[in-house]
């Protein structure tokens, strides 16, 4: 079975074994397998000096037990037991920073510049505002300036327009444009 979470309040951590026992008999009756190997758990605290919780119960004989983890991808965005944004931005960064040498490399053969930034547009824009509504509201004052220091070198390269809209002014629009949508009756564009 992919992609299932199990979320136990704190104050509920002593059912967390019981919780565990019901997904995995809910999983057999409907034929699925909980999977012991990709099992993953997380302890979400914002509060550094809170002493972390017992380890959890083990799996069924053997299997080893689930491994706690303090970062988790989840439909691709990662989240970590802080409850910031940081990690995301690191990875999102790294994997802008990557598609710069791919730019270069269009740019050294003969790419247009009008074609340079949709590609610019169509790949480190998406990324970065993916489900951005879901994650920049976690994202520090050093996040965001982080995220802009990506968007400031690309113009500097050439590879996006002057006037493309800093990313939390991105983030802004897109979670307005959706809560307007959602809340909207009727939307008409």
């Amino acid at each position: 079975m992919d992609d299932t979470y199990l979320v136990v309040p704190g104050k509920n951590s002593h059912l967390c074994k019981a919780d565990i026992d019901h997904l995995r008999a809910w999983a057999a009756r409907n034929n699925l397998l909980l999977n012991g190997d990709k099992t993953k758990e997380i302890v979400f605290s914002a509060c550094r000096k809170q002493a972390p919780p017992p380890p959890p119960p083990p799996l069924p004989p053997k299997r080893p037990g689930i491994e706690r983890v303090t970062s988790l991808r989840i439909l691709g965005v990662i989240v970590n037991n802080k409850l910031t944004a940081a990690d995301h931005v690191t990875m999102l960064l790294s994997s802008c920073s990557r598609m710069f040498y791919a730019m270069r490399v269009l740019r050294a053969r003969g790419t247009p510049t009008t074609s340079l930034h949709d590609i610019f547009h169509a790949t480190v824009v998406s990324r970065i505002v993916y489900a951005a509504p879901a994650w920049s509201g976690m994202c520090s004052a050093a996040d965001c300036a982080r995220l802009d220091s990506i968007l400031r070198r690309s113009k500097r390269l050439g590879y996006c327009r002057y006037d493309q809209p800093a990313m939390f002014c991105i983030h802004t629009c897109q979670a307005t444009l959706i809560f307007l949508t959602n809340s909207a009756p009727v939307f008409i564009v």
